[in-house]
């Protein structure tokens, strides 16, 4: 399954950037994100040339921006600013240890997928992996189970256990339904425990189905949306990498709504 390929290929990536030089496990941990964060909005049209070109003339791609360490982190700055957060900040120990090897490694992950071996590769620069055809709930597993491979201990040492989504699901339809009938949407929710926020993406959504039920139209204003999330969800946690994946699910639901998808940063 790609699913278990794309694991496979990020768990092999990580551990060669280690290998390369790179052997913060925060850093690495924030370029794999930041790397999915914005080929899923890339694959779903949410990020255009007109929005690459605002960093270099010409380009239409994220592989084309990873080609240079200081455009690339031009990038990061814009995302940083745009998602207050602890997704996207950058240290200036990150800024001096990231080199265009570590760029390359990247881009070959996303690209054609990452084994350990040489054997040749038959469609150079053909892309494996899709995102726009994968749920925002697959993507926040995906890297869930990434994480857990790669640090297995810390998952023993933890008790880290991820909720499954048909749980979640018969929690929220006895708590929080989303049919026709339900209109209040400024309802908090409030995870203790929240892991990688599977729980509050999916009260999120059910949040944004109750503004819709009540305004009888489709919400896809990037304030409003905004403001249904600041103001109602809300989680705790103590492994900040599952605080990460949290922020990570929930920008995804956000922007996942937009119509356009660009509407998140036209006119910033």
């Amino acid at each position: 399954r790609v699913d278990k390929y794309l694991i496979k290929s990020l768990i092999n990536v990580s551990k060669d950037l280690g290998k390369a030089g790179l052997d913060d496990k925060d850093i690495i941990h924030k370029l794999v994100m930041r790397s999915l964060f914005l080929l899923f909005l890339e694959d779903k049209g949410a990020t255009t040339s007109e929005f690459y070109n605002d960093f270099i003339k010409g380009t239409d791609s994220y592989f084309k921006i990873l080609d240079n360490v200081e455009v690339t982190y031009n990038l990061f700055d814009r995302l940083s600013n745009d998602f207050n957060g602890s997704l996207f900040t950058i240290t200036e120990d990150e800024r001096k240890l990231v080199k265009s090897n570590h760029l390359d490694l990247i881009k070959k992950c996303f690209t054609n997928g990452y084994e350990n071996n040489d054997q040749t590769i038959l469609f150079e620069g053909w892309r494996l992996f899709d995102f726009s055809i994968i749920r925002i709930e697959l993507l926040s597993e995906i890297y869930e189970n990434f994480l857990s491979e790669l640090d297995n201990k810390n998952k023993k040492d933890s008790g880290t256990f991820y909720t499954p989504p048909s749980l979640v699901e018969l929690i929220l339809n006895e708590k929080l339904p989303a049919n026709n009938n339900e209109s209040d949407y400024n309802i908090k929710t409030l995870d203790p425990s929240c892991g990688s926020g599977i729980f509050l993406v999916q009260s999120f959504k059910r949040l944004v189905k109750r503004y819709e039920n009540k305004h009888n139209k489709k919400l896809n204003d990037f304030e409003v949306l905004v403001q249904i999330l600041k103001e109602n969800i809300f989680g705790i946690e103590i492994e900040p990498k599952s605080i990460k994946v949290a922020a990570f699910s929930l920008y995804l639901a956000l922007l996942d709504n937009l119509d356009p998808k660009t509407g998140w940063w036209d006119g910033n």
